[in-house]
């Protein structure tokens, strides 16, 4: 009766630390995401704004030299084309690929963690919504994102150096040496809209998912933050004669 007893009393102190530690991993993730949402919501429509507004230049400078005959509306009309078929193309995976932490912390916040089951679904969802923010994150800064933006911006502008609306006066079809200018130019505006939109995107998300991989979720004596250190922990097992008693800092 008495090993009864005892079997009985670690169970309830165990099943006690495992909800306490699904308690710290919630807070974490919600107090980390909720942290970054601002954030991830600024960056997220900032820069659709910044490719919509592209489109609609594209559009604009294409539209208003349409009409135009002289070879200078033409080149002009030629680079709203090759602008707006860029931005397009960038907002497209703008909006395709969305970076949303700002979402998931709201959602995250609705679930309900009022039952040990509760929070075990929760967990796992929050655990999910941190992982996929942290990739999207990691996706936006990796080295393929910086390839491919000089990559497009480069082919665009070998368009543009070597477009038939800037060929040279009186039937000469060696274009002028202003097309290369123009198409340096292009691309050293593209590169840097490219590269202002990877190095202004946040990695809240990548730095709270690589803290929660080490064990780095508990609360620190501040209620505000959270230490980078793993808490110690105490872990009780039943003996033949009692209760064992494992410490760990």
């Amino acid at each position: 009766m008495k090993k009864l007893i005892t079997l009985l009393a670690v169970f309830s102190i165990s099943f006690a630390a495992i909800a306490n530690d699904d308690d710290d991993r919630i807070l974490f993730i919600q107090d980390r995401m909720e942290a970054g949402s601002e954030r991830s919501s600024f960056w997220q429509r900032g820069s659709t704004v910044m490719f919509v507004f592209g489109v609609f230049s594209g559009i604009s400078t294409y539209r208003n030299t349409i009409a135009e005959k002289s070879s200078t509306f033409a080149a002009r009309k030629y680079d709203g084309k090759i602008s707006g078929i860029k931005a397009t193309l960038a907002l497209a995976n703008q909006l395709k690929r969305p970076l949303k932490t700002h979402h998931y912390a709201k959602r995250l916040a609705q679930i309900p963690s009022e039952t040990q089951e509760q929070k075990v679904k929760k967990l796992a969802v929050a655990e999910r919504m941190l992982q996929l923010s942290a990739q999207r994150e990691a996706q936006i800064k990796s080295r393929k994102s910086h390839i491919s933006g000089i990559v497009v911006n480069l082919l665009a502008a070998y368009a543009i150096a070597e477009s038939d609306s800037r060929q040279g006066r009186g039937g000469d079809p060696t274009p002028n040496r202003s097309n290369y200018d123009d198409a340096i130019n292009h691309f050293l505006a593209g590169v840097a809209v490219s590269e202002f939109k990877i190095w202004s995107a946040p990695d809240d998300a990548t730095r709270a998912w690589n803290m929660y991989r080490s064990g780095n979720y508990y609360m620190d004596n501040d209620e505000e933050s959270f230490t980078s250190k793993v808490k110690s922990s105490v872990n009780l097992y039943a003996t033949l004669n009692g209760i064992g008693i494992n410490y760990r800092f």
